[in-house]
């Protein structure tokens, strides 16, 4: 897994130790309720099936061991949920957002996005393992590499909305790279696009890890019909691209890519973008969050309890059946911090994305 700074660990272990002293002296009990994990995607896709794959763990670990059901509001591209939970639901610890941190929204004061998740209160957050570009094979021409991926000419790339990470994050890749392509959003899901990939409707999307191995691998790539062309990297404090682990020798970075086809490591404004977004997205794409508010010794309790679900030795094996993959997690220190770097970015990053997201509406 991604290997974390020396000092974050400490401080982990150091949180995690004040935090045991708080529950032996008051924790919150749950026996007999019912926790709501608010999610912004559609049933049945990757943060669905991460949020049922941890659901049992966390309950597990909750004192009280309450049952957790997965609510999903989809409307406004995932900020329906994170608005929920922030103004309407009751600070008690019941209802929680799960996979809902909008960096960009926040970066860029995105409309619609009425939550300032600095004022949430941080459970803890994690990444299904990392995003990848897919592409068909059967393009113009044909690719057996990702190198060849140069040689393409109008190649369609397929998306969500001009806001969505995971679409900026693919965007920026090609860019670059300098892919020629053209973005076509307005697809709803992972699900709506690999029907799309397989009728040559549209040729490549960035996705996660999960829609790798569940979906895209098993009906396209072992069948050559499509190729991953690169995973976008996890970096550490000082923007360094760090290995995924997740990933097969055989499967590069984007950054390895760059190296083969222009013989130098990447830079500019797209790759800085790139960083910044792999670094406050990348490994929180699965955050947990309490309402503004909630009780301390609720935040606690949760916080605790997310600790021990993610150490639990039978968590990874279900992760990896479920969706192909472990988790990667941050600390809550690292957590905070990421928030932080969300709610008050570098300007030039900010004034960047604005123009990169308005170009991609018109």
């Amino acid at each position: 897994m991604t290997p974390r700074p020396i000092f974050l660990r400490a401080a982990a272990l150091a949180a995690v130790a004040v935090s045991t002293l708080a529950f032996a002296a008051s924790a919150a009990d749950f026996k007999g309720k019912t926790i709501k994990l608010v999610i912004g995607q559609s049933p049945g896709g990757g943060t669905d099936t991460l949020a049922r794959t941890w659901s049992p763990f966390l309950s597990k670990h909750i004192p009280g061991n309450p049952t957790i059901v997965i609510e999903a509001q989809t409307g406004a591209g995932g900020m329906q949920a994170v608005n929920f939970v922030y103004e309407k639901a009751r600070p008690d610890g019941l209802t929680l957002a799960w996979g809902g941190f909008n960096p960009v929204g926040m970066a860029t004061d995105a409309q619609g996005l009425r939550a300032d998740f600095t004022k949430f209160e941080f459970i803890g957050a994690g990444s299904s393992g990392g995003r990848v570009q897919i592409t068909r094979t059967n393009v113009n021409p044909p690719i057996k590499t990702s190198e060849d991926i140069m040689k393409v000419q109008g190649l369609k790339q397929a998306g969500f909305r001009p806001t969505e990470s995971l679409d900026i994050v693919g965007r920026l890749g090609m860019d670059v790279m300098g892919v020629k392509y053209r973005y076509v959003p307005g697809y709803q899901g992972a699900a709506k696009i690999l029907p799309a990939m397989l009728q040559g409707e549209i040729d490549g999307m960035t996705t996660g890890i999960t829609s790798l191995r569940t979906a895209f691998e098993p009906q396209m790539v072992s069948q050559g019909k499509a190729i991953m062309l690169w995973y976008f990297p996890f970096f550490d404090i000082n923007g360094n691209p760090v290995k995924n682990s997740d990933f097969r020798d055989d499967e590069p970075a984007i950054q390895d890519v760059y190296k083969k086809v222009h013989g130098k490591d990447p830079s500019g404004e797209h790759w800085e973008a790139l960083k910044w977004m792999q670094t406050v997205s990348g490994k929180t794409s699965m955050t947990v969050v309490a309402p503004p508010k909630t009780p301390k010794d609720i935040v606690d309790t949760l916080r605790k309890a997310y600790e021990a679900a993610k150490a639990d030795p039978e968590l990874a094996p279900a992760l990896i059946k479920s969706t192909g993959s472990d988790m990667v997690y941050v600390t809550i220190p690292e957590g905070l911090k990421i928030m932080q770097m969300a709610q008050n970015p570098d300007p030039k990053i900010v004034k960047f994305l604005k123009e990169y997201i308005a170009a991609a509406e018109q």
